[in-house]
């Protein structure tokens, strides 16, 4: 039986040492896309959004939408562009967000991903 890759793209900033983890629970079935320079630098620990003034350049958006276009499984919330495109309208595959922190409630309702 063959079984079907799922694509993680890790759309905030996460340490290496647990990217590495996520792709160590299954190396066969998951390609882990960890891709820094795409994502805002962090201004604190647990920081998933970057300072406000945070531009990618047009090869990095390139490569972002890329990723988002690939996933199917989300390691957050991918931000807005601060004209209020992207996010997940880049990413038509995603089956699974694994938010990385408490109370994303509002943010799951805005989304509207609630059944």
């Amino acid at each position: 039986m063959t079984r079907n890759r799922l694509n993680i793209f890790i759309a905030s900033p996460l340490e290496p040492e647990q990217v590495e983890r996520i792709r160590a629970v299954d190396p066969e079935r998951l390609e882990v896309v960890h891709d820094p320079d795409v994502l805002p630098p962090k201004r604190y620990e647990a920081d998933h959004t970057g300072p406000a003034d945070f531009r990618r350049t047009p090869e990095q958006q390139a490569r972002w939408r890329a990723h988002l276009g690939r996933a199917d499984i989300l390691w957050d919330f991918p931000p807005r562009n601060p004209d209020g495109s992207g996010g997940l309208a880049y990413a038509p595959n995603v089956r699974w967000i694994q938010g990385t922190s408490s109370g994303v409630g509002r943010t799951v309702e805005a989304l509207g991903l609630l059944d």
